[in-house]
């Protein structure tokens, strides 16, 4: 199955994991957008072609948790995958729930990376209306967000 060209935008506040990211994901033949901090992230994720995003946890500012949460209430159809060199800082549970498909903690395999954007991508272009993320209540969610 031949896989729709759909960009991935990638926030990492380490420029040098986000340039090793962005170029892995360029040498595999997916595009990417790259931001710094999730407020830069969520002003680019409105793109029509971003379908999924990577999103460090332990970013300065918003966390990348909460960068989740927002995309879930504002890009349902944009499939997460979170990264983080900190995994004790957070509940995979509550993560899951703010509808994140994947968690790699680093360091990660970025073949490994590339082949679960592939999935992810891949399924994201056969959804239809009724296929989208899963998201648990707001109700309370902002306080797990944010450390």
């Amino acid at each position: 199955m031949e896989i729709a060209r759909r960009t991935v935008l990638v926030v990492e506040d380490d420029a040098a994991l986000r340039r090793l990211i962005a170029l892995t994901l360029s040498d595999a033949g997916i595009d990417c957008v790259v931001a710094h901090d999730a407020e830069d992230g969520l002003e680019k994720a409105f793109s029509p072609d971003v379908g999924a995003a990577v999103l460090d946890l332990n970013l300065p500012g918003m966390s990348g948790a909460e960068l989740a949460w927002r995309l879930g209430l504002l890009a349902p159809d944009t499939q997460v995958i979170a990264i983080s060199g900190h995994m004790e800082d957070w509940d995979a549970g509550d993560l899951k729930d703010l509808g994140i498909a994947r968690i790699f903690s680093k360091p990660f395999d970025v073949d490994v990376l590339v082949a679960a954007l592939r999935d992810l991508l891949r399924d994201s272009g056969d959804a239809g209306p009724e296929k989208h993320r899963s998201h648990g209540s707001t109700g309370g969610s902002q306080d797990r967000m944010t450390r």
